[in-house]
């Protein structure tokens, strides 16, 4: 895995969101844990985020995630997407929750949710 990112851990574990592919390919997030920061288990074999629809702002690429979250416990994904092959970029956020130990997303304007397809839960 390339260009990982620490996020909010499971009880006992260190999870990381990261990009699935590299240079449009198509890069997409998703999340993975680890109890030793060496040996790393996916959540799901498909991505938290996936790029968007044909035509949308992200179809060719949501990638590069970095997590934050605020001093108020609020978490947020930070990442760039783009639709035309990476000729250029924009940025964009979602809010950053848990169902359980489960990391999920909510976009801002209009509340949909992204969440793992069949997780896996670590052992």
């Amino acid at each position: 895995m390339n260009r990982i990112r620490t996020t909010p851990s499971l009880e006992g574990f260190v999870s990381w969101v990261y990009p699935g592919a590299y240079n449009n390919k198509p890069q997409q997030i998703g999340v993975a844990v680890s109890r030793d920061g060496v040996q790393w288990t996916r959540m799901s074999d498909q991505p938290l985020l996936p790029c968007g629809l044909p035509g949308e702002w992200n179809s060719s690429e949501s990638g590069h995630p970095g997590v934050f979250i605020d001093d108020d416990g609020r978490g947020y994904l930070f990442f760039q997407g783009n639709n035309d092959g990476g000729k250029t970029w924009f940025l964009s956020k979602m809010n950053l929750q848990f169902d359980g130990p489960l990391p999920f997303l909510i976009r801002p304007r209009d509340g949909k949710e992204f969440r793992l397809v069949e997780p896996r839960l670590p052992d």
